[in-house]
């Protein structure tokens, strides 16, 4: 997501959640940092998801992290190499040298 997005972003948020403008610049930084790695879409997906399941509360960002994961993982989107035969665990150590779990390694290999 780049920045004008993200901006576009905490508009969306603002609007829905008005306790969101005591949110510090550095815990803004903290949503903006989590969740660059994520389209647009997917984030105000993530966010109407929250929103629709009862938002009266923003969510956090640890929270709609995880939510944005499930839903890119859900389209199919996450481009990981499938060991054949072999678990997650002894792929990555034959290819990395150490266990790397599989939702640490499908955040490094987003685009």
């Amino acid at each position: 997501m780049t920045p004008d997005e993200f901006l576009s972003v905490r508009k969306w948020m603002l609007d829905r959640w008005p306790s969101l403008k005591s949110l510090t610049n550095g815990q803004w930084i903290a949503y903006r940092d989590e969740l660059e790695r994520f389209d647009e879409q997917t984030v105000l997906a993530g966010l109407r998801l929250c929103f629709e399941q009862g938002g009266d509360f923003p969510p956090g960002v640890a929270k709609l992290s995880k939510v944005c994961f499930e839903l890119f993982v859900d389209v199919g989107r996450v481009a990981l190499p499938l060991p054949e035969g072999i678990s997650w665990e002894a792929y990555s150590v034959q290819r990395w040298g150490r266990k790397i779990p599989l939702s640490e390694m499908a955040l490094k290999e987003w685009p």
